[in-house]
């Protein structure tokens, strides 16, 4: 066909075009689509990365106020520790934070640093002395406390059942005071809170009761034990079934030495896992109570108010807790949901520590020969460097206007529990 020269130049008619003319053509297309792809993917790629950057920055800005503190009196203690180690670096740490914390008083800036110090720093550490303690060991220790553990257990809770009627403090305060006493402290506070979905201010009051007695434990657990010539394996399970926190499980153990420290840690991840059975308990109770047209009012056991099949003074078939505690729950509790809409038996999975996985795969690589004895003298060694910032954190995290608030009769409330829990562990290992 023959193109007019003065005619203006237009696309080609499809007759017109060959096969290979038309397949170049949508060659070039398909390359020109591909550029720009690329180009812009580059770009979305680029913007992705810069907010990643972006959001890890905002971390560390938010972390370092509170962790560098932590971090400077950890190192100071842990060096006062080396010098004086009948004192100890974790007691230096925690007095020192307590100190800065009242005198600087409360500094929200710090505490995203100060949470990253209690929490992720205190995992770390047991992770790492995990590297030190093989499986057979963790096994054995589980073993032979099993009885004292479980007698701590079930007198904490009946005790915070008599002492919290006798006192006044009643409902959801007195069941994570008592769960928080009787099983691991603020993790258990914590576990609990996310099914009775309680106020701010009964979590402010139980953690507050939890903390002054953690400090308290700390600091004379040790003395204690030494005036009663204790030996290592004796103060680890007292220190394991009688201390509140982990936090402070480790500091007394380090400060006490004797190879406390490994048997402490063991015997307190056990009775961290008591946790699960005890939420499961209150979670199916608590939407026992949500179905019911009546029940039990929110305050302690009266005669009668639970059948008789409850009153077991422990738990079975996974439903029936000590039924003091579980009746101290509201009767018209709402619907238990966890957390953005899951359900309660996936949520209560949540529960279990994280942490513990790993410590238990430490110890895997230790018993099967992985881990030189030199690792695991530096890990154990690390372990306590870490540990001491933690408690650092933990004594900066110190609200003396909490405490005050909280009055006398919280304090006494926990000062029983924790005599209790304290002198049950000494008479049961006497026993055993």
């Amino acid at each position: 066909m023959a193109l007019d020269s003065t005619s203006p130049p237009g696309p080609l008619p499809i007759a017109d075009v060959s096969f290979d003319q038309a397949r170049s053509l949508s060659g070039l297309v398909d390359g020109v689509a591909t550029v720009r792809q690329r180009r812009s993917g580059g770009v979305v790629e680029r913007a992705r990365g810069a907010g990643v950057v972006e959001r890890v920055a905002g971390t560390v800005g938010r972390v370092l106020p509170g962790l560098l503190p932590a971090t400077a009196i950890g190192f100071a203690a842990y060096g006062v520790g080396r010098v004086v180690p009948e004192i100890g670096g974790p007691v230096v740490a925690v007095v020192g934070g307590i100190a800065v914390a009242s005198l600087l008083g409360h500094r929200p800036a710090w505490a995203p640093g100060i949470r990253v110090g209690t929490h992720q720093l205190l995992k770390l550490a047991i992770v790492l002395l995990g590297f030190g303690i093989s499986l057979g060991m963790v096994w054995t220790t589980v073993r032979s406390s099993g009885l004292v553990m479980l007698g701590t257990l079930t007198a904490g809770l009946v005790a915070a059942v008599v002492v919290g009627r006798l006192l006044g403090v009643r409902g959801d305060r007195q069941t994570l005071v008592g769960v928080g006493t009787a099983i691991c402290g603020a993790s258990a506070i914590a576990a609990t809170a996310g099914v009775l979905e309680p106020d701010d201010d009964d979590v402010a009051y139980a953690i507050t009761v939890i903390f002054v007695f953690n400090v308290a434990a700390v600091l004379t657990f040790p003395l204690l034990a030494r005036a009663l010539h204790m030996g290592g394996g004796t103060f680890g399970l007292w220190a394991g079934t009688a201390v509140n926190d982990m936090s402070s499980v480790v500091a007394a153990t380090s400060v006490f030495g004797h190879g406390s420290l490994h048997t402490g840690v063991v015997v307190k991840l056990a009775r961290t896992l008591m946790i699960l059975p005890v939420t499961a308990a209150l979670a199916v109770h608590r939407r026992r109570r949500a179905r019911a047209t009546t029940g039990v009012g929110a305050g302690l056991l009266d005669a009668g108010q639970v059948d008789a099949g409850q009153v077991d003074g422990g738990l079975v078939d996974g439903e029936r807790m000590v039924p003091a505690l579980v009746a101290s729950l509201p009767a018209e509790a709402p619907p238990v949901t966890a957390p953005h809409g899951r359900g309660t038996g996936r949520s209560l999975l949540h529960t279990v520590p994280l942490f513990l996985v790993f410590f238990l795969l430490a110890s895997l690589l230790r018993s099967v020969g992985a881990v030189s004895p030199g690792l695991a003298s530096g890990s154990g060694q690390a372990s306590l460097v870490v540990i001491t910032i933690a408690l650092a954190a933990v004594g900066l995290s110190a609200r003396p206007d909490h405490i005050r608030s909280a009055g006398l009769r919280p304090l006494a409330f926990g000062a029983v529990l924790w005599i209790v829990l304290a002198s049950t562990s000494l008479g049961l290992q006497a026993i055993h």
